[in-house]
């Protein structure tokens, strides 16, 4: 990138809900926006980019700064083009422990460099998790709070996401989360960390959890009746991603609170909540931010290859200011 010109990103997914505002939010933030799909467009600023046609992927994200993806993908074909030909890609999308392992796995004598986890959960929250277990090491827990909205914002991906977690077995642990207003203290069900890979090496020798709850209370409560009963796996999946859903003009602003702790003993030592306005709304502020964060990582370390979590590249000081300008706030609760 020439000096004194904006840096050029590629956003994969940009015709879904999620991508269409990761490139509205970068644009904003002075980047160069490319868009891609795998619906052919007739405008200059968009490449044909499908993930089931490996031969589009090398033409879309050639000669661009950064490539950021909200499109999981089981054949991890694009991760692998940034690995092998090189570049530097930003993931948001949901890249499982299994996948991240198996990416790991392949990445000697990688060109490129793959972040995975790149948004608010996970994202924000493993680095909030990462510093928490800096203060604390003799932790033997981990937990991470996850809340979801009726009201929020929501494109199809996201909707399998939840439902992907929610769905996973017959009947979840459950757990009291002490969480601020206006969600006060709530049964949570802990739908399991481990396959998702979140924490990475945070992970190792320590338990983990994963609490989810509902905003709207019915809603919530009556998830937890169905997780009693033992048939929250048979929450049909139409109800969570539904059909084809029309852009809207502007993404939700429901209050989003999500939960980072440690505890050793069955007692907790520390607390965060990671909050803003609208979960699309956030994960589209530290995403940018993350965006920012990746390319001066890439100026100062031009050598580095590979796949990392966020958690391997910075700390939660060096981006606090960065996530509070953008309206993504790091508020202790225990400590």
């Amino acid at each position: 990138m020439p000096p004194g010109e904006a840096p050029s990103a590629l956003v994969v997914g940009a015709q879904g809900v999620l991508g269409h505002f990761l490139a509205r939010g970068l644009a904003a933030a002075g980047w160069r926006v490319l868009r891609a799909g795998r619906r052919p467009e007739d405008d200059p600023g968009f490449r044909l980019l499908d993930l089931d046609r490996a031969e589009t992927i090398a033409p879309a994200c050639a000669g661009v700064d950064l490539v950021v993806t909200s499109v999981p993908h089981p054949s991890l074909a694009l991760e692998r083009h940034v690995l092998r030909d090189g570049g530097l890609l930003l993931s948001v999308a949901g890249v499982s422990a299994a996948e991240r392992e198996r990416l790991r796995a392949e990445s000697a004598g990688a060109r490129g460099l793959v972040v995975v986890h790149g948004g608010l959960v996970p994202g924000v929250a493993t680095l909030v998790a990462a510093d928490l277990v800096a203060s604390h090491p003799d932790a033997d827990l981990v937990e991470v709070g996850l809340c979801f909205s009726a009201a929020a914002t929501s494109g199809r991906g996201g909707g399998a996401f939840g439902h992907h977690l929610l769905a996973g077995r017959r009947r979840h642990p459950t757990g009291v989360v002490p969480l601020p207003p206006p969600f006060g203290p709530r049964r949570c069900m802990d739908v399991g960390m481990p396959g998702e890979g979140w924490l990475g090496q945070l992970a190792r020798g320590r338990q983990t959890a994963l609490w989810v709850f509902i905003a709207e209370r019915p809603l919530h409560l009556g998830l937890l009746a169905a997780n009693a009963l033992g048939v929250i796996s048979f929450l049909p999946r139409g109800a969570f991603v539904g059909g084809p859903r029309a852009l809207p003009a502007e993404l939700s602003r429901e209050p989003v609170c999500e939960w980072v702790a440690v505890g050793r003993g069955g007692r907790r030592l520390a607390a965060c909540t990671v909050e803003g306005e609208g979960d699309y709304r956030t994960t589209v502020a530290a995403t940018v931010v993350f965006a920012d964060a990746l390319l001066a990582h890439r100026r100062r370390a031009p050598d580095r290859h590979g796949v990392s979590g966020p958690e391997e590249l910075f700390t939660l000081a060096e981006l606090t200011s960065a996530f509070a300008a953008a309206g993504v706030r790091i508020v202790p609760r225990l400590d």
